[in-house]
């Protein structure tokens, strides 16, 4: 919980302590079903705990903290169920916002995401999970920036959100990275010919294999310790 001061920015006092403890818990620095408590956390940022409460409440819509009667907030746990619901509402939500950016993109922006696939295209090891992961972040926040519809966007921000909480907390992101580039870059390239069917086919091909990748995981995690000795 010591990065929370790096993630501090202009924005306002809620945003800021929003983001840093979002960033905490996609980072997996905070432990599903760690306590998160409001007076340590208002200490370590430096604020009062008033936006500290706030922003607890809105992780608490976004699906990665839950409240506890009379004990406070804790980092979600994620159930298998979790995973099918979010894929499930993606998979409605997303296709069509991509539907509705696919002739919005301006060129300009599309140079930013050609330039990210250059790199991943360059990278290895390491590198290529740290470019990948920002290409997959690109892509998904380009569809929400050019749907055109702002409500429709912030619904996706949560959901992507809450995705990477999971893939990170349920997955070694190097299994992943590979696949994802791969997947995506279709799926770029299917927007950029204004190519809908391909796009759709595509996009809902990718986020039924990563329910399905996590879903397989999870389950197996989930096996592993019932074999556990008592």
């Amino acid at each position: 919980m010591d990065k929370y001061l790096a993630a501090l920015d202009r924005s306002p006092v809620s945003e800021k302590v929003y983001n840093a403890i979002l960033a905490e818990l996609i980072n997996n620095n905070i432990a599903p079903g760690e306590r998160l408590r409001e007076e340590s956390i208002a200490a370590l940022l430096n604020v009062s705990r008033t936006p500290v409460r706030e922003a607890l409440q809105r992780l608490s819509c976004d699906g990665l903290v839950e409240f506890r009667p009379h004990r406070g907030a804790f980092a979600r746990k994620i159930s298998s169920d979790d995973i099918v619901e979010l894929y499930d509402i993606r998979r409605c939500l997303e296709v069509h916002a991509a539907v509705e950016a696919i002739a919005r993109i301006p060129a300009s922006h599309a140079r930013v995401v050609d330039d990210l696939i250059v790199s991943c295209r360059a990278a290895d090891g390491t590198e290529f999970i740290e470019r990948e992961l920002a290409f997959d972040r690109e892509i998904h926040a380009t569809i929400g920036a050019w749907c055109g519809n702002s409500r429709l966007c912030g619904l996706l921000e949560n959901m992507h959100n809450l995705a990477r909480f999971m893939r990170i907390v349920h997955f070694d992101r190097a299994e992943l990275a590979r696949e994802n580039f791969t997947e995506h870059e279709a799926i770029w390239d299917a927007m950029k010919c204004g190519d809908r069917d391909r796009m759709t086919t595509l996009l809902e091909r990718h986020l039924d294999n990563r329910r399905d990748r996590l879903l397989e995981h999870f389950n197996r995690l989930h096996a592993d310790k019932e074999d556990l000795p008592a």
